[in-house]
């Protein structure tokens, strides 16, 4: 099933295989009309920024950079959220350890 953990292509036209003609044509069109419609038909690109493990294959995080702004904005925002992220990350790993440290002695 899967080749170096990514899906041998067997696996890809099974799953392909399952899935409707139909169904997948009115539910492409309305995600295109609804896409039409959030851009009021104008050509729009959305610019994101990207955090990447690339040693692990794993995007860490993304934000969506403001209309009429740049990446380097962006940048700022995604730190902040990231660095509060982390934080509240390692607060309840610290929790879990003194828990865990607590139970034990008992």
């Amino acid at each position: 099933m899967f080749i170096n953990e990514i899906p041998a292509d067997d696996t890809i036209a099974r799953i392909i295989s399952t899935i409707e003609p139909e169904q997948f044509h009115e539910c492409f069109l309305s995600w295109m009309q609804s896409v039409h419609t959030l851009t009021e038909g104008r050509a729009s690109t959305i610019h994101m920024v990207s955090a990447y493990a690339s040693s692990n294959k794993l995007v860490l995080g993304q934000i969506k950079t403001d209309q009429k702004s740049n990446e380097i904005t962006a940048i700022h925002k995604f730190v902040a959220i990231t660095d509060e992220g982390i934080n509240n990350m390692h607060k309840t790993i610290t929790f879990f350890i003194f828990t865990y440290k607590v139970i034990n002695t008992m």
